[in-house]
């Protein structure tokens, strides 16, 4: 289930400062150099129209909204979900974040963002990492209440101002709409970015200390001031403060230019919510229910610390936990969270109600905090549970100590003051749980993993239901989960769950990858169980060989020619690739060794201090070593000195990064269809064909530059990937027919036309090559159905079984990978 928080959906969007139609004539004023298909950021979008209104009233293509408040990004996703151009990112621009692509916005959008960073010390992270995300001359539009002069010298030092507008308002002070653009700053370090951005933001801090000492927003003379003019009581030689009336103290504490950028109504309502509780209350409220946990978890640490050893779990470390288990609570244990049980919990209890007339036994993995456990224990069932999260078994036991209907009533919001439509937000009480839990109704449960305690041969066939809540998302191995959940399932028995697959499977258009997971996950879970007959030999005889053909073509077009290079490169390339998979001796050496030691510069180390078993003499060799047998390793500092070594290669001063990176990408994909056909062939049994021969002569690649087939420069979305993408609107109409592209599949991502089809995406012709060999060698989704209904291991091509099979393979049953 979601997340806990504020419920958005019943509020409606939320205009601050002004509506977009006051703002329109200011974007429209704007020459970007893309036109409509600029890059377009809205940072600290919050419930705000605006995104929706620059994709659809002006027509940018794509616009990417972040804001730090998780609630507010997920009801902004639901809203607009019909909305491809629109993508909602969380994220804390404060910050130095991943969510920010370095150069690679055209437009950045702040609308009141700054305003509300100004009155803490973090709008120089702001103003930084909008520096940071614009391309060179893009451009900044604020919309802010702050003093023109004022802004315009804080944002000079990153920004020329080229466009000022002054907007009036109905109610409260006017409104500025500055248009910058992103200018070089001289001085700043040229060799490191992330250096030349840290001495920015010390520049605007000390602009940011100098203000303030200037004018601080309460100077020790206004303070004194107040204290003089407050009337006070004289008594006993001591003076004490009179009380005053509301009206007498806003006339008292305010100017008159204050009051008219702060009605009275505003402070009269502000002090009222103020009055009503503090945060300091509301800290200690939901304090005195963590102490009853630190209590509970201190009696009970021993228990604790024994499981955790014995099952594998991690003790948890940092407030995140408790975070998460406060809004666990609060979802499964108080009335604010009974929309959200509905949802999920209804339809398990019905499949349940509708399934199992009688009592019988039932087992819940990773039941949480047991609400679920205990819905299905009021019905009468014989309930078990298992739980390896260290904090949410403790929360379950806390419940059982406490099962009188509202007894703990923490304020679990007040400790989050973003995006909140009102005061009272952070400070209303959340009574739990909300119904009386009578004793021996919440079930005793386990503590560790469900694969883990029931993978054993006493708890075969023990159970007439298996009933999960997300517990597939959480487990670290979804298909031993399935094959645990078959074990521990009586001959009949049923398993129902409950998980986000199937929505994105239906969400995807030809939907190749996602509906591996969703045949597999769904498919299994109903008809393996069910008991049909063998495959016969002579089926498996011709899949084998339609397999191993299948394989052949695979190879042969991975040694010809590709999209930029030429088919002795990727000869040469996929040869060391395929001989090194799972081989070389000093890559696994080195894996097992867990080197090098984190921080260190992969690349450079992969180069020069392992002593590989090359097969070749190519420039690349180390290289398709690493891709093949650290994947783990690969980090965004690999994949920059592929493309330098590209570059060095290469030699063409006409070819530009787009057309460097997309190499990379392109010998990347060939080195993971070379791992992917030996661990293929190493899960199945078969023998790994030989790489054929490379043609003669050598064939050049089918296209001289990017631009010979994309539209566009190539994206990066760091959201999805440090490496650029071709989103599937810039490939030339041209290239599908010339080369056979099945446009669905192409898509297989989604269908977003602006969104990228896969990291591979780059190298259209080689990542078209992978999408084949996926649906021929992983069984073609329409008939997955009838394959996974039958038992047994000589099924080679099950998807379930092969993907078990290859998980095994690769966790340590060969090479340790």
């Amino acid at each position: 289930m979601d997340e806990v928080g504020p419920d958005y959906s019943k509020s409606g969007c939320y205009e601050w400062l002004l509506p977009f139609a006051d703002l329109q004539p200011v974007f429209e004023k704007l020459e970007l150099e893309r036109g409509l298909e600029s890059s377009v950021v809205v940072v600290g979008c919050g419930t705000s129209d605006l995104s929706k209104d620059l994709h659809l009233a002006l027509g940018f293509h794509q616009v990417l909204s972040i804001d730090n408040d998780e609630a507010v990004i997920r009801h902004m996703k639901a809203r607009h979900r019909d909305l491809k151009g629109l993508t909602f990112a969380l994220g804390d621009l404060t910050v130095y974040s991943e969510v920010v692509v370095d150069g690679n916005a055209d437009l950045v959008v702040d609308k009141s963002t700054l305003d509300c960073l100004l009155c803490s010390d973090a709008a120089a992270g702001l103003i930084c990492c909008v520096y940071r995300m614009l391309r060179a001359g893009g451009f900044y539009v604020v919309i802010s209440f702050h003093d023109t002069d004022f802004l315009v010298s804080l944002l000079s030092m990153a920004f020329d101002l080229i466009g000022l507008v002054d907007l009036q308002r109905r109610v409260g002070p006017p409104v500025r709409a500055l248009t910058l653009r992103k200018k070089e700053i001289e001085g700043l370090d040229e060799v490191s970015p992330r250096r030349a951005v840290q001495q920015l933001r010390e520049q605007l801090r000390a602009f940011e200390a100098g203000r303030l000492e200037a004018a601080p927003l309460l100077s020790s003379e206004r303070k004194q001031a107040l204290e003089a003019a407050w009337p006070h009581d004289e008594t006993d030689a001591k003076t004490f403060p009179i009380p005053l009336s509301v009206d007498e103290a806003y006339g008292l504490l305010f100017t008159d230019a204050e009051k008219r950028e702060y009605a009275k109504a505003d402070f009269q309502s502000d002090l009222s919510d103020f009055r009503t509780t503090s945060e300091a209350d509301a800290v200690a409220a939901t304090l005195q229910l963590v102490e009853k946990l630190e209590t509970l978890l201190r009696k009970e640490s021993q228990t604790a610390e024994k499981g955790a050893r014995g099952s594998g779990v991690n003790i948890p470390v940092g407030t995140k936990p408790v975070q998460t288990l406060l809004q666990t609570l609060v979802r499964e244990w108080a009335a604010e969270g009974l929309q959200e049980r509905k949802a999920c919990f209804d339809k398990l209890l019905g499949a349940l109600d509708s399934h199992l007339t009688k009592a019988g036994r039932v087992l819940v993995p990773a039941c949480s905090l047991g609400r679920l456990a205990f819905e299905v224990s009021c019905r009468g069932h014989s309930v078990e549970a298992c739980e390896s999260r260290l904090l949410q078994w403790f929360g379950m036991e806390l419940l059982r100590q406490n099962g009188q209907a509202e007894v703990l009533r923490p304020q679990p919001f007040a400790l989050n003051t973003c995006n909140r439509l009102k005061f009272s937000d952070n400070h209303r009480v959340t009574a739990m749980p909300d119904v009386t839990i009578e004793e021996g109704r919440l079930p005793r449960q386990h503590f560790g993993e469900f694969i883990t305690l029931y993978d054993r041969s006493d708890a075969k066939e023990s159970f007439d239901c298996l009933l999960t809540s997300y517990a597939l998302d959480l487990c670290p191995n979804v298909f031993r989960f399935v094959r645990t959940a078959a074990h521990v399932v009586r001959p009949g028995g049923v398993r129902f769950r409950r998980s986000p697959v199937r929505r994105v499977a239906r969400m995807a258009r030809a939907g190749l990858l996602v509906k591996l997971l969703g045949d597999v996950l769904g498919n299994a879970l109903t008809g393996h169980y069910e008991k049909g007959k063998p495959t016969s030999e002579a089926r498996t005889a011709e899949r084998k060989k339609n397999c191993l053909e299948c394989i052949t073509k695979l190879l042969e077009a991975v040694v010809g020619p590709g999209d930029l290079l030429s088919s002795d490169v990727r000869a040469e390339f996929a040869a060391e690739a395929y001989a090194a998979w799972g081989s070389c001796k000093a890559c696994i050496a080195a894996k097992q060794a867990k080197l090098p030691q984190k921080g260190t510069d992969f690349a450079k180390y992969n180069e020069n201090e392992i002593e590989h078993d090359f097969t070749t003499s190519g420039p690349f060799r180390a290289f398709a070593h690493a891709i093949v047998n650290r994947q783990q390793k690969l980090d965004e500092g690999f994949f920059q000195a592929f493309v330098e070594r590209l570059k060095q290669f290469v030699g063409d001063p006409k070819l530009g990064d787009d057309d460097f990176q997309a190499m990379a990408i392109e010998l990347n994909t060939i080195a993971a269809l070379c791992a992917g056909v030996r661990a293929f062939c190493a899960a199945t049994g078969y023998e790994a064909p030989p790489l054929p021969a490379k043609p003669n002569p050598c064939k050049p690649g089918r296209f001289l530059r990017v631009s010979d087939y994309s539209t566009g420069p190539l994206q990066t979305n760091r959201v999805i990937a440090w490496v650029p993408t071709l989103p599937a609107s810039q490939l030339r109409k041209d290239v599908p027919e010339r080369f056979g592209i099945d446009a669905s599949m192409w898509a297989f991502a989604g269908a977003n036309p602006h969104g990228p089809t896969s990291k591979a995406s780059a190298a259209p012709l080689t990542c078209w090559e992978f999408l084949k060999i996926m649906d021929v060698m992983y069984v073609p989704f329409q008939d997955a159905p009838r394959f996974l209904k039958v038992p047994g291991k000589d099924r080679t091509l099950n998807r379930g079984q092969l993907e078990v099979a290859a998980a095994d393979y690769t966790s340590g049953k060969a090479c340790n990978f």
